[in-house]
């Protein structure tokens, strides 16, 4: 800290802002009988510090042309480059002066030479960003007609589409598919050609916590789809939603009722899962239930798809594992309180899946 200023001189800015905060005590200057006496605060309420010198405004009119013809590179133009200058000169010299000249236009990021060949301020991003704006739509109607093929059953354009470098066959669309090409070719029926060529550019795993194509697959019975995803050694047969499920989940829960051939299609995929050499029919969901127990629980043809799953397991599945909601009840609660008249088959479905351990192998239509 400074010493205080002698009586004789006047105190300097320094002293008097630190006056002002209260960090400095000694007697005024004009004031040498009561040396030990402290101003009073209103004798410095309205000291501030004086404004910084501004900028003489002809120097600079002045020195400012001739800078910029010094400095100015063959690809600025002279506002640009007065820009620059005159920013700089008021940084330097630290001053707030408000200077109207036109020379103190912001430097532009891109000059452009004008059609006369003097260069001008515009900015060349404009037009750079114009054709990002049309490749960027090229692309979206590209991908848009990749989808319209898709869901309008045109494999060869669908095809020729892939080849093209600007598409994206990973793309996710958004309302109302949600889902890459090869989720929505899983949820249709008679795509199996689509899928078959999206499994040579993509992965069959395409999420982690949503339904997975395998998932939409077996909810919907497309058995054509499901097979060619089993097929590929990178599926995940056992691959879980956001929910906990499988696909044996989504299938057993999704069965029809009735009968018919949609039955047995979804009776198919259930083989297909089954038979799959790393399928897990007893894994459960977040909530504990096994795809039997969701198959006994809720779904429409509840009777017939515990049936088809006791039948075509390669082991005998839990029947009796208190493990599904808060009920805590097994396969055979559930199945005693929903369908009592099945509740003597069980047992026999049971040993005739223990007593044919071996692996069954279903063939293309899922039959073994």
């Amino acid at each position: 800290m400074p010493p205080p200023p002698s009586p004789c001189s006047p105190p300097s800015l320094h002293h008097l802002l630190l006056l002002r905060r209260g960090l400095l005590r000694h007697p005024p200057p004009s004031s040498s009988r009561r040396p030990r006496l402290l101003w009073h605060p209103h004798h410095l309420r309205r000291l501030s510090p004086p404004p910084p010198p501004a900028a003489p405004l002809a120097v600079l009119h002045r020195v400012i042309p001739i800078l910029v013809a010094s400095v100015r590179p063959a690809s600025a133009c002279e506002r640009c480059v007065a820009g620059i200058v005159v920013n700089a000169v008021f940084c330097f010299a630290s001053t707030t002066v408000a200077y109207s000249h036109p020379a103190s236009i912001s430097a532009c990021s891109r000059p452009r030479h004008c059609a006369n060949g003097v260069m001008s301020c515009s900015d060349g991003s404009e037009s750079e960003g114009a054709a990002a704006a049309a490749t960027t739509a090229s692309q979206a109607s590209l991908q848009e007609q990749l989808l319209q093929a898709l869901l309008d059953d045109r494999f060869e354009e669908f095809r020729d589409l892939l080849h093209n470098v600007a598409v994206d066959p990973a793309h996710k669309y958004g309302k109302p598919h949600f889902g890459t090409a090869l989720e929505v070719a899983c949820r249709h029926r008679g795509r199996a050609a689509f899928v078959k060529e999206l499994l040579t550019r993509v992965k069959p795993n395409v999420n982690h916590v949503v339904p997975e194509p395998v998932h939409h697959a077996a909810a919907r019975g497309n058995v054509e789809a499901l097979e060619l995803l089993l097929k590929d050694k990178r599926t995940k047969v056992n691959a879980q939603d956001s929910a906990g499920r499988t696909a044996l989940h989504h299938a057993a829960r999704n069965f029809p009722s009735g009968g018919g051939e949609e039955a047995a299609r979804f009776e198919r995929c259930l083989a297909l899962l089954l038979a799959h050499p790393d399928a897990d029919a007893d894994r459960p969901s977040h909530k504990g239930f096994s795809a039997l127990h969701e198959a006994a629980a809720g779904a429409p043809g509840g009777a017939d798809a515990v049936r088809a799953l006791l039948a075509r397991a390669p082991r005998p599945l839990d029947l009796d594992g208190r493990r599904g909601g808060g009920q805590r009840c097994s396969v055979r609660d559930t199945v005693a309180r929903r369908f009592p008249e099945l509740l003597g088959e069980l047992d026999a479905l049971q040993a005739a899946a223990a007593a044919d351990g071996k692996e069954r192998e279903p063939d293309a239509r899922g039959h073994t």
